[in-house]
């Protein structure tokens, strides 16, 4: 192979030569499975998502760019996306090798990194002809749906029991009637959840009485599932997180907040991309700042008694009563998977400049027509501003965007 001397083929050659050296090495591969929470549900290893969660799958599949260390593989689904990770790194000065299915050999690939784990991907990555050697069991995959259940928030609150301006609460529900008495008993209403679904969803919201409604959603869960989770309704002030990653000497350590935005369903929204510091500035303007930091510690501790491995999030709010009074609640959900947070967290880190104020979406469209009407016009009324390679101002989009793209990841910078 031959170098030219401008910067493209420059670039060209360098990943050509750190491509040989991690093919001989061995290379981590990530992959975009937007679907996991819902496999988890199904545990079956032949779930097939629905169409408008595998069009999300496809068009965000480079997302693992922004938060896979350099040199990883990423899987990609066609030659468009591949070529928007070489772009990027010729943009941005870093190295990623792209993965089609055609052209995976399971002995380039010592480690593969999902979103989250769930009996369909592994189905699917053996597919591929990934090694089942360099795969969780099905027996260490059961272990990881038990523990990804909500079922497992009440747990983690009862920790919490005491503690200055912790309050949350949370039940496992198994029978009809321990739902009905949950509810009654609630005087600001209740959320009834069930254990696997996707952001936002598998919720029921009870404010006014437990209604034939809410009585035939739980009954349903209940058959499905085995368990309704229940958590009573909290007048919230803002949505927040703290990341956390346990390594391979199952040693954990906080990576960082997440300051986010939902709904009022709950489904996530976005991301604000602030420092820790801007982050616990905020925050501490409701509650004291030694007491966000005692809800860390306490996290922590309980987290080591977990056998896991990667990145999780535990999703909490400040809530207020009738009398102004803040106060935490310290698990309102637990993601054992990548999530938005950390990638939000790890973008501040990498693309933004220290100036810029900006924020992360995921916006998914329900038709062409929707997208380029409303995404494409905001994409060229705000051109990106770069310095060196930090984004100062504009939209810039994370993930490719083609003529079959509904969903898109990006970065809105002012």
């Amino acid at each position: 192979m031959q170098c030219g001397r401008d910067k493209n083929s420059y670039y060209i050659c360098v990943n050509y030569l750190q491509n040989r050296i991690y093919c001989t090495l061995g290379m981590d591969l990530y992959l975009f499975n937007p679907e996991t929470d819902l496999a988890l549900a199904s545990h079956g290893a032949n779930y097939t998502a629905s169409e408008k969660i595998r069009q999300m799958a496809h068009d965000l599949a480079v997302l693992p760019l922004w938060y896979a260390p350099q040199g990883s593989g990423i899987r990609v689904p066609d030659e468009e996306s591949a070529h928007f990770v070489e772009k990027l790194c010729s943009q941005l000065g870093t190295f990623f090798f792209t993965v089609r299915k055609k052209n995976v050999h399971s002995e380039e690939i010592k480690k593969v990194q999902p979103w989250g784990w769930d009996k369909a991907v592994k189905n699917r990555l053996l597919r591929m002809g990934i090694s089942a050697e360099i795969l969780p069991s099905d027996l260490q995959l059961d272990e990881h749906r038990w523990l990804s259940s909500r079922e497992r928030v009440a747990d983690m609150l009862s920790h919490f029991k005491g503690e200055p301006y912790c309050h949350g609460s949370a039940a496992n529900l198994y029978t009809l009637e321990d739902c009905e008495r949950y509810a009654l008993a609630a005087k600001e209403g209740v959320v009834f959840k069930s254990p696997w679904s996707s952001s936002g969803k598998g919720l029921s919201w009870c404010r006014d009485g437990f209604t034939d409604r809410h009585r035939n959603w739980c009954q349903r869960v209940l058959k499905e599932q085995g368990v309704v989770t229940a958590q009573s309704i909290k007048q919230r002030v803002c949505d927040f997180a703290m990341e956390f990653h346990c390594d391979e000497e199952k040693h954990w350590s906080f990576i960082g907040y997440s300051l986010f935005q939902t709904n009022a369903q709950g489904a996530y929204l976005g991301n604000l991309l602030l420092t820790d510091e801007e982050i616990e500035q905020r925050l501490s303007a409701y509650v004291p700042l030694q007491h966000l930091r005692r809800v860390r510690e306490i996290l922590l501790h309980q987290l080591e008694s977990f056998d896991y491995q990667g990145y999780m999030g535990i999703d909490m709010i400040i809530c207020a009563d009738s009398n102004d009074a803040f106060s935490i609640h310290p698990c309102v959900e637990m993601n054992w998977r990548m999530n938005m947070g950390v990638v939000s967290h790890l973008l501040r880190e990498k693309v933004l400049h220290p100036e810029a104020h900006a924020t992360f979406h995921v916006d998914n469209y329900p038709h062409r027509e929707a997208f380029e009407t409303q995404f494409l016009p905001r994409l060229e009324e705000h051109p990106c501003h770069w310095e060196g390679h930090r984004l100062k101002k504009g939209l810039f989009p994370l993930t490719p965007i083609t003529p079959q793209t509904l969903s898109v990841a990006y970065i809105s910078a002012t």
